[in-house]
């Protein structure tokens, strides 16, 4: 339990909800603008609102609520980053940890926990199956088509 993060510095040391600048730090601004952004999108639009919530509410500091929900910093700041033609600020910027995106250059989503129902989540997730798929792969240049390549072809599994 030595781990579990403590305070608001904790969180705010593995986790980040703000664009990073990009003259002190031009490979975390290159990675989180390319992969970590929501930026104003249509496909998430339901009656005019962002089904992910987005904008999020701008907090000077990270904070826990009653319910042990993290409230995560946002600063208001003048940079802004051009995304799908919109000009956003940290509003739109998915949690993430630096490190990670920076190391594997792709979206690392992260969170704080501090819920006891989040135990039973994961444990239906884990323990939810793996996925599963059927692929067949046709050759055009010889036609060996039998009885059971025809029945294949019927099937859609979708």
């Amino acid at each position: 339990m030595e781990d579990k993060p403590a305070c608001s510095e904790d969180v705010d040391r593995l986790i980040s909800a703000e664009i990073p600048n990009q003259s002190t730090d031009p490979l975390a601004y290159d990675t989180i603008t390319r992969f970590v952004t929501h930026g104003p999108c249509v496909s998430c639009f339901i009656d005019e609102k962002c089904s992910k919530c987005y904008p999020k509410r701008l907090c000077n500091q990270t904070a826990f609520d009653e319910h042990g929900f993290t409230q995560y910093q946002r600063r208001r700041t003048p940079q802004k980053v051009v995304v799908n033609g919109g000009a956003i600020d940290n509003q739109w910027a998915v949690l993430y940890n630096r490190d990670l995106c920076i190391k594997y250059d792709a979206h690392v989503s992260v969170k704080v926990t501090a819920v006891r129902n989040v135990v039973r989540y994961f444990y239906k997730y884990v323990h939810k199956g793996h996925d599963r798929a059927t692929i067949i792969i046709e050759g055009n240049t010889a036609n060996h088509d039998n009885e059971q390549t025809r029945q294949d072809r019927g099937r859609n599994e979708m």
